[in-house]
C-alpha cells in the first residue's frame, strides 16, 4: 500500500464493501490517512504503533501483529488456518516461500530473522509443495545435474 495514491472507481468500491487489509505495516502513511476508514484488517510483523481505525471490524482476529521474519509468514499462518495448503497452487505456494526465505535471509541463523513460527510455515509450504510433486521433481533435476 506504499505506492497506492490513488483508488480507481472500480477498486475504491470494492474496498468500500470488503475493505483494505494493511499487510507489512500496521500504520498508513500520512498521504493515505483519507484511507483509514476502509482498512479493515492489519496483518503485520513489525512493532504495533496501536493505531485506530474507525470500522469496528480492525480488532481480535483482523489484527494481527506478531514478531516474525516476514509478513509473509503471518499471510501464509493466516490462510494455512483457512485453507487447506494442498489445495493451493504451486505457483502460490513457491512464491510465498520464496518470499519468507528472502525475508529471514535465507533461514539463516547468523542473520537472527527466523522465528519458530517462520519455519512452521515455510514447512508446511514445503510439504504442500511434495503433495504437488514440486520438491521431488527440483530435487531429481537438481541432483542430475
Amino acid at each position: 500500500l506504499d505506492d497506492v495514491e490513488y483508488l480507481g472507481a472500480g477498486s475504491a468500491t470494492l474496498a468500500r464493501v470488503c475493505g483494505i487489509s494493511l499487510v507489512d505495516h500496521n500504520k498508513l502513511a500520512t498521504h493515505q490517512a483519507h484511507l483509514a476508514p476502509l482498512v479493515a484488517q492489519v496483518i503485520d510483523h513489525h512493532a504495533d504503533t496501536t493505531a485506530e481505525y474507525p470500522l469496528p471490524r480492525v480488532r481480535g482476529d483482523s489484527k494481527r501483529i506478531v514478531h516474525c521474519g516476514s509478513a509473509c509468514t503471518l499471510v501464509a499462518d493466516t490462510l494455512l488456518g483457512t485453507f487447506p495448503a494442498h489445495a493451493w497452487s504451486s505457483e502460490l505456494l513457491r512464491g510465498l516461500l520464496c518470499v519468507l526465505a528472502m525475508d529471514t535471509y535465507r533461514f539463516d541463523e547468523a542473520a537472527q530473522r527466523t522465528t519458530p513460527l517462520d519455519t512452521a510455515v515455510a514447512l508446511s509450504l514445503l510439504c504442500a509443495l511434495d503433495s504437488h510433486g514440486c520438491t521431488r521433481a527440483a530435487s531429481s533435476s537438481s541432483s542430475s545435474s
